[in-house]
């Protein structure tokens, strides 16, 4: 689990890191917040981009972008399984 000032890494450079972390409940996983600083961030597509990469000590895993919450207004709630 991140704590967060993790290095973000974009095809084997860092962009940048990780802000603040906690545990997503509702998509059973870490969800992150961080800062990217990229010559190409305002392009559409960049950040949901494969490629991204999370350091944690000596390892590296792979993360996906978003540029908003994953929240879904028609069930107004954040995606997720709640069939438990």
């Amino acid at each position: 689990m991140p704590w967060g000032d993790e290095p973000l890494w974009l095809n084997g450079e860092i962009v940048g890191s990780a802000s603040s972390v906690g545990y997503g409940h509702s998509v059973g996983a870490p969800v992150a917040l961080g800062h990217v600083s990229h010559p190409d961030v305002a392009k559409k597509g960049f950040a949901t981009q494969d490629g991204f990469k999370i350091q944690l000590g000596s390892r590296f895993i792979d993360v996906k972008g978003r540029v908003s919450a994953p929240f879904d207004p028609k069930m107004r709630r954040v995606h997720g399984d709640y069939t438990e």
